[in-house]
């Protein structure tokens, strides 16, 4: 066996990098299978096993990570709807049902590893939680990424299949003008679920490793077109 340099490794980064890009460019265009060979790219990345290592351990560039998630409320009062805090809800878009979180929540945060590889970043309708890890492994070693196992988590299989995040869109009318409008009342016939959020989070997975470790990465579009929301919030009050 011959050691790599590193400046060979660097080499292979650079290359990774440019794939990682490519096929981000591709899925914000509409090719949304491309969130498959983005996960393994990330897995190849960051994913460390007692048999190898990941490219930016050998690299020693595992330290702290850019974060753009959104924080929710920890107020016990405030109830909040299922929520995937690297992805906005979209409507009025013909291509994508969700937008992931690009660079509109501000300047981002940089946590350590670990947390940012680990911390929950979606939340289902069942308080089921989910990591970046979770779902970069899951898709990559079960999901039809570099191995497809005939069983897949439960909980990934209702988020993927079952909308576990019980997110519906109706119909939405165009007005004279131009402008969309809501109809005054729905029927639960008038609604059609929405696709899971997963492949939105794999991108915003990546558009976090892309700001932090190619210069030259810039999206072809700051947000995906429609009206976009976060999750929905109620306010509680006690009573006397």
């Amino acid at each position: 066996m011959v050691r790599k340099s590193v400046i060979q490794l660097e080499q292979n980064l650079s290359d990774r990098l440019s794939l990682m890009k490519q096929a981000a460019y591709r899925f914000d265009e509409g090719n949304l299978l491309e969130y498959l060979h983005l996960a393994l790219s990330v897995r190849l990345l960051l994913h460390d096993t007692n048999n190898s290592k990941s490219l930016l351990g050998l690299l020693n560039k595992k330290g702290d990570m850019i974060n753009s998630g959104r924080v929710l409320s920890n107020n016990d009062n405030v109830i909040h709807s299922p929520n995937s805090s690297l992805t906005f809800n979209l409507i009025g878009n013909s291509l994508h049902y969700y937008s992931p979180n690009f660079d509109i929540t501000g300047n981002p945060n940089l946590l350590n590893f670990h947390s940012w590889w680990e911390d929950e970043i979606i939340k289902d309708f069942d308080n089921e939680v989910f990591s970046r890890k979770y779902i970069i492994l899951t898709i990559a070693n079960k999901d039809n990424g570099a191995h497809v196992d005939d069983e897949i988590p439960e909980k990934y299989y209702k988020l993927n299949e079952k909308n576990s995040m019980q997110m519906f869109i109706g119909p939405i009318l165009i007005s004279s003008d131009g402008k969309p409008e809501f109809p005054k009342t729905l029927n639960i016939s008038d609604l059609t679920p929405v696709p899971s959020p997963t492949p939105y989070v794999v991108r915003q997975i990546v558009h976090e490793i892309l700001r932090q470790f190619s210069s030259d990465y810039n999206p072809l579009i700051d947000y995906y077109a429609g009206i976009q929301f976060a999750d929905v919030a109620l306010q509680t009050t006690g009573t006397k």
